[in-house]
């Protein structure tokens, strides 16, 4: 044997392990988590799988046990880095409207910009991302005051080629919406924006909530040109339209 093929033969078995690895990583490994399920006036701990099958809950007592495909999830929500919760559509025991939801509190780990990324890809459904997973440099930016119901918050608007992002040292006041989370943008004038999104809300018109901001700079025609294209997903500006 010359030393060629004795270096492929060599390589071959590290080869393999990499190829193998890499088509794992693919494939999307699963989330483990050790959880605290908030129910009532109690809570249990157990475990929190998600996978390519679904979500799962175990706990010690098997009393508390479910697991959901990913059809039976309308939507999931990232309360925080260490929080989520699932909304099914179960009716909400003891209440007269509403749809059941399961809340988990992360007592290791942490939800990072991949598991949201998968989590997007298996629902194949809009997610409340309550995190600002900033992915690529923005764009533009701007400081600006989100609006409550109460009051508000101050933080700064991000717009990359991905997505919108709020940014805020408000706990769960920070968003992440992809462009085709967002049905439309309204200025009311250069100092205002609203952004209706996918979200589901029971106290905004036709179910969907509006997030209203006040800028602390002007937005310019450039920057909602910007916005509009990338939400209707138009190639240009003028959508081939002379603006004369």
């Amino acid at each position: 044997m010359n030393k060629t093929n004795h270096s492929i033969g060599t390589l071959a078995p590290v080869l393999f392990v990499l190829l193998a690895f890499c088509s794992t990583a693919m494939l999307g490994q699963p989330y483990h988590f050790a959880v605290k399920h908030a129910h009532g006036w109690r809570s249990c701990q157990g475990e929190l799988t998600i996978s390519q099958e679904g979500i799962t809950y175990q706990d010690s007592k098997e009393k508390h046990d479910r697991k959901w495909v990913f059809k039976e999830v309308q939507q999931v929500r990232l309360l925080s880095s260490k929080e989520l919760a699932i909304v099914t559509y179960e009716d909400q025991r003891l209440k007269w409207s509403g749809d059941r939801s399961f809340r988990f509190i992360l007592l290791d780990g942490e939800i990072t910009n991949s598991l949201y990324r998968f989590l997007l890809e298996k629902t194949g459904k809009p997610l409340v991302a309550k995190i600002a997973f900033i992915e690529t440099g923005p764009t533009y930016q701007l400081s600006a005051k989100h609006l409550h119901r109460w009051g508000g918050c101050q933080g700064t608007l991000i717009f990359s080629e991905n997505g919108v992002i709020y940014q805020t040292d408000d706990k769960e006041e920070s968003r992440t919406w992809l462009y085709s989370d967002l049905e439309s943008i309204g200025p009311m004038n250069p100092f205002h924006l609203r952004l209706t999104t996918n979200e589901t809300s029971r106290f905004h018109y036709g179910g969907r909530a509006d997030f209203n901001f006040v800028l602390k700079e002007k937005m310019n025609e450039k920057l909602y040109e910007y916005l509009w294209r990338h939400i209707h997903k138009m190639e240009s500006p003028s959508n081939g339209i002379s603006s004369k």
